[in-house]
Parts: structure tokens; sequence; C-alpha cells
């Protein structure tokens, strides 16, 4: 007959023993799924994040916004559907739609965390990620994943100025460089177009006088400004006339303002910041 003493320790025991063995298969599953990302998809080789850009501000997507932009290139044969596929960026999962990337296409991933306030897998006539790319670089970069885990590729990039991209020399190539934008393109292909940021009258400064600011562009272009401090675009407010700039009930007036052709082309962004009063 057990004594209470050693039925104790004979369901102590027991407890032990199921807590060690569920432990080791979390442990197994947890180096399953470890091995896993670190092993080579199918794809890889074939399917290439090709180009990255952290600070765009000259392609718009259908928000009227201007995200961060990763290219993805497809080199092998037959289309690939990115069902399940997924970006993991600073320990955090983006998965795509059912987004096809067909065989020597080019698909455009349009990346910002404003998306967040939609769904990580917003799709209409674009690809959206709830991500912005950090412009200087992360330790471990950006790494593409397959529907089971399994690598596809992954980048790490140098600190980038505006409009600027970390893209390979040639698509699906092994060497990297910084270039102008392509996205959706070969890498290969002619440069962006060019549009002249806009002329302001006057320099940002300390005021004591009222004045009117006028804005131009020199190749004829549509002039697109906000006050309130948010980045311009088309549907900003449009210049047609000077702007009275006076104190009024506040002590700083920003304004910023950009270029728009014809064809929907960007220029830079100019931001002036006038203070009232002496310093």
């Amino acid at each position: 007959m057990l004594t209470k003493r050693t039925y104790f320790f004979l369901v102590l025991f027991t407890c032990v023993l199921g807590l060690s063995a569920l432990l080791g298969l979390a442990l197994l599953a947890t180096d399953e799924v470890q091995a896993r990302e670190l092993s080579p998809s199918p794809h890889a080789g074939r399917v290439f994040i090709n180009e990255l850009c952290a600070k765009n501000t000259a392609f718009v997507n259908g928000n009227g916004w201007t995200p961060d932009i990763i290219e993805l290139y497809n080199a092998g044969e037959g289309d690939v559907s990115l069902a399940g596929w997924y970006f993991a960026l600073e320990d955090e999962w983006y998965h795509f739609s059912d987004v096809p990337l067909e065989n020597g296409g080019f698909l455009a991933v349009f990346c910002d965390k404003r998306m967040e306030r939609r769904t990580r897998e917003w799709h209409v006539s674009e690809t959206s990620m709830a991500f912005d790319i950090p412009a200087g670089g992360v330790r471990d970069g950006i790494s593409l994943y397959d529907a089971e885990g399994f690598l596809v590729d992954a980048v790490v990039w140098p600190p980038l100025a505006e409009n600027r991209s970390w893209a390979r020399v040639e698509d699906g190539g092994d060497a990297w460089g910084e270039s102008h934008m392509t996205m959706g393109e070969s890498n290969q292909a002619p440069p962006a177009v060019y549009v002249a940021a806009p002329d302001i009258s006057h320099d940002s400064g300390f005021y004591e006088e009222d004045f009117f600011l006028e804005l131009s562009s020199a190749e004829g272009h549509g002039i697109y400004y906000t006050l309130d401090g948010n980045r311009p675009d088309s549907s900003s407010l449009l210049y047609e006339s000077p702007i009275a700039v006076f104190p009024g009930e506040k002590e700083l007036f920003v304004i910023r303002a950009v270029c728009v052709d014809g064809e929907g082309h960007y220029s830079d962004i100019e931001t002036r910041t006038y203070v009232w009063g002496g310093v």
C-alpha cells in the first residue's frame, strides 16, 4: 500500500516527466521552424528581392501616398503565386494575398505602416504591406519566405538617400549597388523622369513684417502645396497666385511645395519655415 508521501512523489514525478516531454516537443517544433527558415526554398534562385527604396517621394500609389517600395523579380520558368508568402522584418511577418508574379515579371510592393489601419493583406490594383523600410538599414535586413516557411531571398542595405534604390546591378544577379529607381521594370531600364523642384521666393528664417510668397516652376509644371506640415501631392492646394504670409495667431508659418508634371511625375519637396520676431 502506497503512503501519502510516496503517492505525492509519484504524482510529482509523473508531472515532471509530462512537462519535460512537452518542453521537448516545443523545442523540436522550434528547431524545425528555425531549420525551415534557414533552408533554401525551391524558389530560391528563381524569385528575387531585386530592388528596395526606403525614401520614395517620386512614385505615388493608388492612395495618393509615396510609400517605400520593394521590387520582386521572377527569373524562373513559369508564373508563381505568392499566396501565403511573407516578408520578415525585425521579428514581424507581413503576408501576401494571392498575388501572381509572372514569369520574367517584376512586382512593386508598396510598403507603408499606415496600412495597419486597413489590413496586412490589403490588395487592390497593387500589392501593399503595412510596414516602413528603415532608411538607415537594419542589422538583419529583410527576408522573403515562401508559403511553407522556406527562405527565398534576403537583403541587407546601407543608408539610402531620397529616391535612391539599393538594387541588383543585373536583374537576379549577385552584385548590388545604389542606383536610381526602376520599380516594376528591369534594373537596366532608363532613369525615372526627372521633375525640377519648385522655386520659393523667400528663404526660411526670422521675419518682422508681412510678405507675399511666390512659387514658380522652371518647367511650367503645376505646383501643389500644404501649410500644415503634411507632404503635398496632387490633391493638395494648387498654387495660382502669391500667398500672403503674416503672423496671425501662429508664430510659425510652414509651407511645403512640390511640382507635378502632366504625366503625374513628382519633383522633390521643398520646405520653408518662417518665424515671427527677432532672434
